[in-house]
């Protein structure tokens, strides 16, 4: 019997992040907009977007007009904010319980699966 290996997964690393998890979001992401079919043009937010694979996926394939970003960690932010997603999208820290816009400024929402 091969043993399982545990892999750790480091929210404060974006680049181990990503290795891990990236592929699972993207791939996550591509059903749920199948599903949804939105608009183009929506004012989005991803909450927890963590590396921002999911937030990527948006503005390749659903045109927003705008896209917010938001994730605890730090360092998962500055990978995102390294992707090429042009200026549609932004990121900043924050918390999902306590999200610095108003109820109204969204069309639509995205999240990353839920963690820690």
């Amino acid at each position: 019997m091969v043993p399982m290996v545990k892999t750790q997964i480091h929210y404060d690393d974006g680049v181990a992040y990503e290795r891990m998890m990236g592929t699972w979001s993207r791939a996550a992401g591509e059903l749920f907009l199948d599903w949804l079919a939105p608009a183009r043009g929506l004012r989005w937010i991803d909450v927890g977007c963590g590396t921002g694979a999911f937030t990527e996926l948006l503005v390749e394939r659903c045109a927003p007009a705008v896209v917010e970003g938001v994730d605890p960690s730090e360092a998962q932010l500055s990978f995102a904010r390294a992707r090429s997603v042009g200026q549609i999208a932004r990121f900043q820290q924050g918390d999902a319980l306590a999200l610095p816009f108003s109820d109204v400024r969204f069309d639509a929402a995205g999240t990353s699966f839920l963690r820690r």
